[in-house]
């Protein structure tokens, strides 16, 4: 996997408040940015929330050369609250051809670090990172400014336009550097000369930007006055993009946490001096399978937009995938009094002939109840949506699938499958989801979507890996969520 975009952000003296402040923002940009019900084939989400939040998106190119991965992770550790966001590559094809990508950060990256800056009081070199431009006007400031640019412990690189009249560049393309580098803007003429005579460094004058390297590295510099006007906005962008391209390679994300282990018995200590000493190489070990298990879900990602590309082309050539399953459920269904799929009329005869040929789901009364009231969508449509998810809970208890292959094998029956609900609304809206199941409550967030607008029917359900079953829970309407009204 090959590091595209990385941020990596931190702050001293917080509390648990600042960390869920931060969560809620990565929370709404992420149901701003991949709502649920846009995830097409190709696009998996994952999260983990223990003492380490982290969301995982991966997204299969339609090219189908590539798979981006995108990972933001947030933990507090001993009142130090991180953020650290990047963006992978991992290759999928076989063709050498050119990689076009937008040279500059990704708006919906560069959003998402502007949004959590708002909560997180990052700082480098003891200054403040922020999501705008620093103006320095006064011989006060520009002496605040050299010293900044002195600071052996800078992380950061500092962008420094010197302006004397005219539009600061900075101001309108400044936000593509958000949170990856300091941007100053060294106004008027006595601010620019002693910004020259205290910098040290020839021939730089009004018109000019500067990129200041942390450490002994030579400056970057980009005179904006001796370029013509159209090439102005793609030297920017080369500009941007090395110091982007430039983090992505160099900045380490921080060692994260492992995820806690329930094996571990509290009154047991003979072990805790040797996990110490191994506990760096458990690190090591923890994020290598973390890796790998992101290689995997690139791979699967691909895979499931592949399966959805050929049953798109094979549906142009007269739906023939839809017209092979409704062969197979007319044959499910064969035996039965009725035997055709034209008697059934309405949802409550759905249920009875889901009830009769669906042996491998098992129905919560609920789901039976809303079933049966609904209204609206075409109970022939819910009746083989069910058929078509107990062929794929049969092969899940035989166990010809397992784990995220039921995804894929709901895909492959003509099944829009989505595993789950954000953390946001099964905690607003538990009641929604939740279900008793074997004498302990359970979340339900699994689901089958179907149909727009009145013919919109979603289908819940839990799936139980101990048991191996898959639970029917809900049948009817969208369920609550973020976006539902307060």
């Amino acid at each position: 996997m090959i590091t595209t975009y990385a941020v990596s952000l931190d702050a001293v003296d917080c509390t648990e408040t600042d960390r869920l402040a931060v969560i809620d923002a990565v929370d709404d940009w992420l149901v701003r940015t991949f709502p649920l019900d846009k995830r097409g084939p190709g696009m998996t989400v994952r999260s983990r929330a223990d003492s380490v939040y982290r969301v995982t998106i991966t997204d299969a190119h339609p090219s189908g050369q590539h798979v981006e991965t995108i990972a933001v992770t947030v933990f507090l550790e001993a009142g130090r609250l991180w953020f650290d966001l990047r963006s992978f590559t991992s290759p999928s094809g076989t063709k050498v051809v050119p990689l076009r990508t937008d040279p500059l950060p990704p708006l919906r990256l560069t959003a998402l670090v502007r949004d959590v800056l708002a909560h997180l009081p990052a700082r480098d070199a003891n200054y403040a990172v922020t999501d705008a431009p620093h103006v320095a006007s006064t011989a006060l400031q520009v002496d605040e400014l050299l010293a900044l640019l002195d600071v052996p412990g800078r992380r950061l690189p500092v962008i420094v336009e010197l302006i004397d009249g005219g539009k600061a560049l900075t101001s309108i393309a400044g936000s593509d550097l958000v949170g990856i580098a300091h941007i100053f803007q060294v106004t008027g003429a006595g601010a620019v000369n002693r910004f020259v005579n205290g910098f040290g460094y020839s021939l730089l004058n009004a018109g000019t930007i500067m990129v200041v390297w942390p450490g002994r590295h030579e400056p970057e510099v980009l005179r904006i006055r001796e370029l013509p006007q159209t090439s102005v906005r793609a030297e920017w962008q080369r500009l941007v993009a090395q110091v982007a391209g430039s983090a992505a390679r160099s900045v380490a994300a921080p060692r994260v946490p492992p995820p806690p282990r329930d094996d571990i018995d509290d009154d047991d200590h003979a072990a805790d001096d040797e996990e110490r000493e191994t506990g760096s190489d458990a690190g090591v070990y923890i994020e290598y399978l973390e890796s790998q298990v992101n290689s995997l879900e690139a791979s699967m990602a691909d895979a499931d937009r592949i399966i959805a590309e050929q049953k798109s082309a094979l549906q142009k050539k007269g739906d023939q995938v839809d017209e092979l399953v409704l062969h197979a459920v007319n044959l499910e269904l064969q035996g039965t009094s009725k035997g055709s799929l034209g008697a059934v009329a309405n949802m409550r005869e759905a249920m009875r002939l889901a009830r009769m040929h669906c042996p491998f789901l098992e129905f919560h009364q609920r789901a039976l109840e809303t079933g049966e009231e609904l209204q609206g969508p075409d109970p022939l449509s819910v009746l083989q949506d069910l058929v078509r998810l107990s062929n794929v809970a049969r092969a899940w208890k035989s166990g010809q699938i397992v784990g995220d292959s039921f995804k894929l094998a709901c895909r492959q029956m003509g099944l829009d499958f989505v595993p789950g609900v954000s953390d946001n609304a099964e905690q607003k809206y538990t009641s929604d989801y939740v279900i008793d199941w074997h004498g302990r409550s359970v979340v339900a967030g699994a689901h089958l979507r179907r149909g727009r607008g009145t013919h919109l029917v979603r289908i819940y359900m839990y799936l139980d890996f101990e048991r191996q079953e898959v639970v029917i829970a809900h049948i009817g309407r969208h369920l609550r969520d973020k976006r539902s009204a307060h």
